[in-house]
């Protein structure tokens, strides 16, 4: 039931110990939905809300323009359709070879 308006981030469903809220079994699906929204609302880095739950919990609908869309669409598939290059920047000095090592000038 929660896992309709909220999601796990960066970790697979199972117990999380969180602060103020002790150990939760997220396989559970009847972890009352009051629950996992305080959870979120105190900014657990685990947990996410889906479009389903901005809906419900805070009225916001979900952008379905066209814009949103064609932004989306607009965005380069891979690294190489990007205009982005690795030689783009500037050659710096040249690392030494390892093993070598300056020789020091007395100057007695």
């Amino acid at each position: 039931m929660w896992a309709e308006y909220f999601k796990l981030i960066g970790v697979i469903p199972g117990v999380l110990i969180i602060p103020k809220f002790g150990k939760i079994d997220f396989r559970n699906p009847n972890i009352p939905v009051e629950t996992v929204k305080a959870i979120y609302e105190a900014d657990c880095i685990y947990i996410g809300i889906t479009p389903a739950g901005k809906e419900k919990f805070y009225g916001v609908k979900p952008d379905n323009t066209v814009e949103a869309s064609k932004e989306i669409k607009d965005k380069p598939e891979s690294i190489q359709d990007s205009k982005i290059s690795v030689n783009d920047s500037e050659p710096g000095p040249k690392p030494e070879k390892a093993g070598k090592k300056k020789q020091k000038q007395d100057n007695k």
